[in-house]
């Protein structure tokens, strides 16, 4: 039992469930291995570069890497319903994190 399911109404039935667009699941699945080869790329440059460059690339594959993170959790924790009498949605979005209408 979901989320929509515990917080349904008596007399209350689900007439359509809904789901999140694939291209936010792909966006996620390019993000987590780019992020890695950015990971490897700078571990390879380490005893050639400065500290910066290392510290660059390092940086921007944990950014893309938790942009990713954050793209897969919100996609699959994400519940779309419309009962007989209303539109129901479940997000884990948390303002000022990943976005929305409060940050």
């Amino acid at each position: 039992m979901g989320y929509i399911e515990s917080i349904l109404e008596p007399g209350e039935r689900i007439c359509f469930r809904g789901e999140i667009h694939r291209s936010l699941y792909f966006l996620a699945g390019v993000c987590l291995p780019t992020a890695l080869v950015f990971g490897v790329l700078a571990w390879a440059v380490a005893e050639r570069t400065t500290m910066f460059g290392i510290g660059l690339l390092a940086g921007l594959a944990l950014a893309i890497f938790l942009f990713g993170l954050i793209l897969a959790i919100n996609s699959w924790s994400t519940e779309i319903a419309v009962t007989n009498r209303r539109v129901l949605i479940k997000t884990v979005n948390r303002p000022g994190i990943v976005g929305g209408p409060n940050s």
